[in-house]
């Protein structure tokens, strides 16, 4: 490697360490100008465009890396994480695929494929990750909780609830399993064991928006509004694109008469879902706005999407790298 270039590498890593997205996206633009086919900046470059969220970029280095090392599996799997993270499911697939085959027991690889899996819906394949990554690190709570994920998808309830226990097991602090536990219980209509387990989530991680929204829509379920709504509030006060709670937070609304802002929010509603957002499922729209061609897109963009309004919640594994 080429001295110079070796010392902007080993800079840029030390500011990605550091937390400085953008001293270590110019010191790994320094090294690539004086070592273009450098394939170790282009994957530490991806890393940093992924940390920032900018998935389009960070594809763009993985793949040329991918080109330079098509055999590498870690390229191909941080590739193929970027692509996921892209909601490009089917290009993903067949990355997390090759770097599976390169290396085989790489947890993280694993993990990731079989959360590929579950976006296509190919739930049974998911499963198959899950329990081989578990063979290898079978004391993982968040890979358990992501196999209960599959199982609910295939409505395998107890295997499913089973799954999520051993993850609390595991670890009792773990927010996620406590979350997809309720979201179960919600599934099978047990609202107050529901609450019990969105409540344990919410103590365990207070900032957990989707836990205060699924939490807002069992409330609304048992008709208690009011709280409902204090729930939605947090939620968005959380996450404000937080998917689908837009229309069940104005249907709620509307059921206790409470016409504060009400017309200019369904108007923003309305261009939300105009835009393609996941901003509220098919049901509240029919009571918002009496416009077919808007429950139509409302019911599109729903159907489209593989996650319910009370979605549970599996995980993916970070971007990883090679030693320098």
């Amino acid at each position: 490697m080429n001295p110079q270039a070796k010392y902007f590498l080993q800079q840029g890593v030390q500011c990605l360490q550091n937390n400085n997205c953008r001293g270590a996206e110019e010191n790994f633009h320094k090294a690539l100008k004086i070592d273009p086919n450098n394939c170790d900046a282009l994957q530490f470059l991806g890393i940093t465009f992924s940390i920032q969220n900018n998935s389009s970029s960070a594809i763009h280095s993985f793949r040329k890396a991918a080109s330079i090392r098509p055999n590498d599996g870690i390229v191909l799997f941080n590739l193929a994480k970027s692509l996921l993270d892209a909601g490009e499911n089917s290009e993903a697939l067949k990355f997390h695929k090759r770097a599976n085959e390169l290396l085989p027991g790489n947890i993280d690889i694993l993990v990731n494929y079989g959360a590929n899996l579950d976006k296509l819906e190919r739930h049974i394949q998911a499963i198959d990750c899950y329990e081989k990554a578990l063979r290898l690190n079978p004391n993982d709570p968040e890979i358990w909780s992501n196999k209960g994920v599959s199982q609910g998808a295939l409505n395998l309830t107890e295997e499913s609830l089973s799954a999520f226990d051993h993850a609390i097991k595991i670890d009792p602090t773990y927010a996620k399993a406590w979350f997809n536990k309720a979201s179960a219980y919600d599934r099978l209509k047990f609202y107050e064991e529901a609450l019990l387990h969105y409540d344990k989530a919410i103590a365990l991680k207070p900032d957990y928006a989707e836990a205060w929204a699924n939490k807002g829509s069992t409330l609304h379920d048992l008709n208690r509004y009011e709280e409902a709504l204090l729930h939605y509030d947090k939620a968005i006060a959380l996450k404000p694109k937080i998917n689908w709670i837009a229309g069940n937070y104005l249907h709620t609304k509307m059921k206790i008469c409470s016409w504060v802002d009400l017309e200019a929010r369904i108007e923003e509603l309305i261009l939300k879902i105009k835009n393609c957002e996941k901003a509220s499922q098919p049901f509240p729209v029919l009571a918002l706005a009496d416009d077919p061609s808007l429950h139509h897109l409302a019911a599109k963009s729903y159907a489209d999407d593989r996650f319910p309004a009370r979605a549970l919640d599996s995980f993916d594994r970070r971007l990883s790298h090679n030693k320098i």
